[in-house]
This record gives structure tokens, sequence and C-alpha cells, in this order.
């Protein structure tokens, strides 16, 4: 970007240097076509040249407006439907040329467009994506971890979930298996004593602790 908008004020700067030569008496052309061609060039300059950084708090500020610039071409481009197995399939072909390039980092860049692409088409917001990602972080902050040192570094490196609550307990027989815990709920427990159950408080619903 600084390379281009680098040109594009040399232009400008050119095409300004070449009205005064004309207004001198220097040249023969008209000074009102330099000066167009200074008028344009200002203006592609400002779109070129980055926004001012918004206040803290307010979403993202850069990123939000990239955000809805990207969401806005790609809803005109691709249309407004959810594509998710057209998401996904992109995102796999994707990842294949990261597994040949893995240093070619515009490929990376793809994946990251193509999953906030899946989170604007399935309910996600410009101005909620940087508050979600920082939520996200924090809590895998505050998880445990294994030593990396001690795993592979070509498997996933998943966080400890020994100590999260099962969602189900047969009060009875202590199954927590969820075809287990069927059984017992429908009057078939193993242990076939008392048949009360009992549901364990969750630190989040199912889908939440498998992501």
């Amino acid at each position: 970007m600084s390379a281009a908008l680098d040109a594009v004020t040399w232009a400008r700067d050119y095409a300004r240097s070449m009205a005064e030569q004309v207004r001198g008496g220097k040249r023969g052309t008209s000074a009102e076509f330099f000066i167009a061609k200074a008028d344009g060039l200002d203006k592609a300059i400002a779109a070129l040249k980055p926004t001012a950084a918004p206040a803290s708090g307010d979403g993202g500020g850069d990123l939000v407006a990239y955000i809805q610039r990207q969401w806005a071409w790609s809803r005109e481009t691709f249309g407004p439907a959810l594509r998710t197995k057209g998401v996904i399939d992109h995102i796999r072909k994707e990842l294949g040329e990261i597994e040949r390039e893995p240093h070619d980092l515009s490929e990376w860049v793809d994946v990251i467009i193509l999953a906030m692409d899946g989170f604007w088409r399935h309910g996600g917001k410009p101005e909620d994506l940087l508050p979600r990602m920082q939520a996200k972080q924090d809590k895998n902050f505050a998880r445990q971890w294994p030593d990396w040192r001690t795993m592979s570094e070509d498997s996933a490196i998943e966080h400890d979930r020994s100590e999260e609550t099962v969602a189900y307990r047969c009060a009875s027989c202590g199954a927590s298996d969820p075809a287990r815990f069927v059984r017992c709920l429908r009057q078939d427990c193993p242990d076939g004593r008392d048949q009360a159950r009992s549901r364990a408080k969750s630190d989040g619903d199912q889908t939440e602790r498998r992501t």
C-alpha cells in the first residue's frame, strides 16, 4: 500500500508541476488538463491512505471498515446465501495449497478471509468479530494446556478436558456416557438400584466444549 501511495503522490505532484509550467508559458498544453489530473490523483491518494484509528472499544475500527468492504463485495459477487458447504469446500482447497506452500502467507490470508465470510453468512456482524475473537482468546488463556515440548509438531494440541463437568450423569449408577445414560432414562439402569436421575450443571453446552 505504501509503494502505491508513493507512486500516486509522485504522479499528482508531477501533474501540478506541469500545470505550473503551462501557466508560465513553457508548455502549449492547457493547464486545466493537468489540474484535472492532479485533482483526480488527489482522490486516489485519499482512497489509498489508511483511515484514522478510532477510539478504543468501538469494535475494532479499521478492522470493521475492512470487513464491511469485504462482506459487501462477497455478497455482490457470490450472493447472500449461507453457502456453508461452498465456503467449507473452498477452505479445504486453500488448506491444500497451504500444505504445498506453507510459507506463502497469502494462502493463510485466504483462509482467514473465507472464515470471516462464513462468519457473516451465518449471522455475524462486522462489529462483533473482534469482541468474539477477544472472548475466545480469554477463554483459551484460562484453559489448561499440555506442555508443547511433549507433543507432536504434526498433531493438534488440545486443552485439558479432565476437569470439565459432564452434562449428564445417572444418580444411580453414575453413567455419563450419552448412550448408557439414555438407557437409564428408559428405566433400564444397569445398576438396577434407585432409578432417580440427575443432570449436572455444565460449564458450557456440548457444542462449546467441542470447540
